[in-house]
Parts: structure tokens; sequence; C-alpha cells
């Protein structure tokens, strides 16, 4: 019977000490291997290994291919332009008199289409930016400014009316109701200018009583940034002044609307003639808190 010696690995016949190496082969024990051969011989060590080079691909590919779909996609786009403006079906009609939709193709509606899906879904390069929203055209609006005295109860539900800013001395409001938010009203005084002048300056009264408004406003895309500053100066039994300064923005068909602001003031206007605005105080309505003063500013076109 033929045996190996456990160290050397000399193949002799059966017996106690190798031929070769001499060592005594009952007692003789293998030595461990290392800890660096042993973890490399785990199966662990290479479950581990594996898992860290899927993660690091993963991370690699992610990081090298971020922004691929949306590099696609502004090649796409920049196909379908190509598209629109090579499709032959889509030239310019030799026939004037003959409408242009008659001469758009399935193929330019079908690529116009798919232009606009993807910028609402804004997947496209930066550099597409929204066109549909053009400038009005200002100068077909004006400016309206209109003083009322009306209940102080608005002919309007509260749902209708949206609720803006708070004072002790006023309140601001936003509709779309026009003069219909009113009831049992009286224009005291209107005022109304275009957008070329960007402002309006109201000077109402006299060097003791007077009411000075001014109005001011940016033209923005689609609606304008409306400041008020008024300020008032009564001197009756006794003197008294305040004001607001007061900004919002306006589309055309929104109305602003500002209750309360004047002081409700007991005089004696006999002998004391108030210009425009200011002749609310010649209503007993107002004295007993029967009516109130209001403010209100809309865009309007031009008539």
């Amino acid at each position: 019977m033929l045996i190996h010696c456990p160290k050397c690995g000399f193949e002799q016949p059966k017996d106690d000490y190798c031929a070769k190496c001499g060592v005594h082969i009952p007692s003789y024990k293998i030595p461990e291997p290392p800890l660096k051969e042993k973890a490399f011989r785990s199966a662990a060590f290479y479950g581990v290994l594996l898992l860290f080079l899927a993660v690091g691909s993963t991370l690699y590919f992610k990081s090298k291919f971020t922004g691929f779909e949306s590099k696609i996609e502004e090649y796409n786009i920049n196909q379908l332009n190509e598209l629109v403006d090579s499709d032959p079906d889509a030239t310019e009609p030799e026939d004037e008199t003959e409408e242009p939709e008659s001469f758009t193709s399935d193929v330019v509606n079908s690529v116009s289409l798919k232009i606009q899906e993807a910028k609402i879904r804004e997947a496209g390069p930066k550099a597409l930016l929204d066109t549909s929203k053009e400038r009005l055209e200002w100068e077909k609006y004006q400016i309206y400014v209109a003083f009322y005295e009306a209940s102080p109860d608005l002919n309007d539900p509260e749902s209708q009316i949206e609720f803006r800013q708070e004072s002790p001395d006023y309140q601001v409001f936003k509709h779309t109701y026009g003069e219909n938010v009113f009831f049992q009203f009286t224009r005291l005084a209107e005022y109304t200018t275009d957008f070329k002048q960007n402002n309006i300056s109201i000077q109402s009264g006299n060097e003791q009583n007077n009411l000075d408004t001014q109005i001011r406003w940016n033209e923005e895309n689609h609606r304008a940034l409306i400041e008020l500053l008024l300020s008032y100066n009564l001197q009756f039994e006794d003197n008294i002044a305040s004001g607001i300064s007061f900004s919002d923005y306006l589309k055309p068909g929104q109305f602003i609307l500002i209750k309360g602001i004047l002081p409700r003031a007991n005089i004696n206007t006999a002998n004391n003639s108030l210009p425009e605005v200011l002749n609310i105080y010649n209503s007993e309505a107002f004295s007993s808190g029967d009516s109130d003063f209001y403010i209100q500013l809309s865009i309007r076109e031009q008539k």
C-alpha cells in the first residue's frame, strides 16, 4: 500500500517515517494557511467582492450616462424641427387666396404636437422655452380707477371675492365682477389713462382738505404690478391725516377693491365746498355708517 508524505508529498510504501524528508508521518501536523490566504479561499470574500463590483459598475454607468435621455430628447426635437422645415407638403401656397391650413400636412401636425408635448414635459434642453405666452398688446389697454360711495355690505357672496389685505383703516379685495359687486352705489369720480403714462396722479380737495392718490404700474406678460400710494389730510374739528401703500398683480378682467380708508368725521359742509371725491362728506349715509368709501382699480380695453 502506497502513501504520500504529508509534508513533502513523496509517494512510498506505508511507513512511520518519510523515506525522502524523514518526517514522522503520524505526528506531523499540516500548518494552517496565513489569514490572508484563508480570506482569499473563503466564499464570503468572493461574495463581498462581487457586491462591490456590482455597486461600483452601477454607479459608474449611471454617472457616465446622466443626461443621456435629455440628450436623446434634444436630438429628437432637433430632428422634428428639421422635419417640419423640410416637409414638402408644408410649402407656402402659390395662390394667396387659398387658406394656409389646406397646405398643412398630417406630418407637420403630428410633429408640432410632439414638440409641444416635449416642451410641456420639460424633458428637452433648457433652451426650449415656453413660447406660448406672449406679451399683451398693452397699448390697447388702459388703467381705470373709480371712487365710490356704496353700501358697507358688498352685494356678492364671499366665495366670489378674494380677501387680500387688512388694516385698522381699510380692507383690500380682488374680484372679477366689475361694478356688479356694489349695492346702491354712487360713483364719486373716475380717472383713466393708457399704459404709456405709467402713473396716475390724483389730487382732490384744497390746501385744508385733500386726498392725494398716486398709482404706478409695471407691465409684465399677461399682468401688471399695480402700486397705489394714498394719503389724506383733513382739517375739520381736528386735523386727521393718514395714508396707505398697497401693491398687487392685476390682469385684464380683474378688479382691486379697497374699502374704507377715509374716516367718518362729523363736519358741517354747508360753507365748505368739497370737490370730487371728498364730496362723500356731504352724504348723511356715510356720516351715519350706512355707506362706505371704496376705490376700485382695473385694466380695461380702450374704447
